[in-house]
C-alpha cells in the first residue's frame, strides 16, 4: 500500500506527463513502447530516481529520501494563530521536506510552495480550512493512528 501511495504523491508533485514518461522509461526502456518491440527489464530505485529527476527537471532527492529511506512518514504540523495558518513539515529522522501543499480556504484552493518545509497563509475571519483537500500527499496523520487503534481494540474484543 505504501508504495502505491508514494507513487500517487509523486505523480501529483511532478505532473502526469513527467510521471508517466518516467514510468514508461523505467518499465519499457523507452518513452514510446510499441507492442512486441520491447522486452521485460529489471531496474532499481536508483535508476527510477534518476529518471524522475531528469524528466521532471527537478532534484527530487528530498522526496525519495523522505519516503524510501525514512521509516516514518512526514508529518505536517499545523498552527492557527489568529488570522494566520502556519504549516511545517517534520521528518522524524530530521531533514528538509519542501513538499508543496494545497490548502482550501473556504471555497478557494491555495498552493503553498513550502520553502524549507514551511509555509504560512493569511486567513479571512472565520475561514473554513482543509489541508490537502484532494488527499494528494502521503503523510502521517494522528487521527488515522487513533482510528487504527480503535479498530484493533474492536478486533481483539471479537
Amino acid at each position: 500500500t505504501k508504495g502505491s501511495l508514494i507513487l500517487h504523491t509523486l505523480r501529483n508533485l511532478i505532473g502526469d506527463d513527467a510521471f508517466f514518461a518516467a514510468t514508461r522509461r523505467m518499465v519499457y526502456g523507452t518513452d514510446q513502447p510499441l507492442p512486441g518491440k520491447f522486452e521485460p527489464r529489471y531496474s532499481s530505485s536508483k535508476e527510477f530516481i534518476a529518471l524522475c529527476n531528469q524528466i521532471s527537471g527537478q532534484d527530487l532527492g528530498w522526496f525519495f529520501d523522505a519516503y524510501l529511506y525514512h521509516a516514518a512518514l512526514p508529518e505536517l504540523i499545523e498552527q492557527r494563530i489568529g488570522d494566520r495558518l502556519i504549516l511545517q513539515w517534520q521528518l522524524k529522522d530530521g531533514g528538509t521536506f519542501p513538499m508543496p501543499l494545497e490548502v482550501r480556504v473556504n471555497e478557494r484552493i491555495e498552493r503553498l510552495a513550502m520553502q524549507d518545509g514551511k509555509g504560512e497563509l493569511q486567513l479571512p475571519p472565520h475561514a473554513r480550512v482543509t489541508i490537502d483537500p484532494a488527499s494528494r500527499i502521503l503523510r502521517h496523520a494522528p487521527h488515522i493512528d487513533a482510528w487504527k487503534a480503535l479498530q484493533d481494540k474492536k478486533t481483539k474484543k471479537d
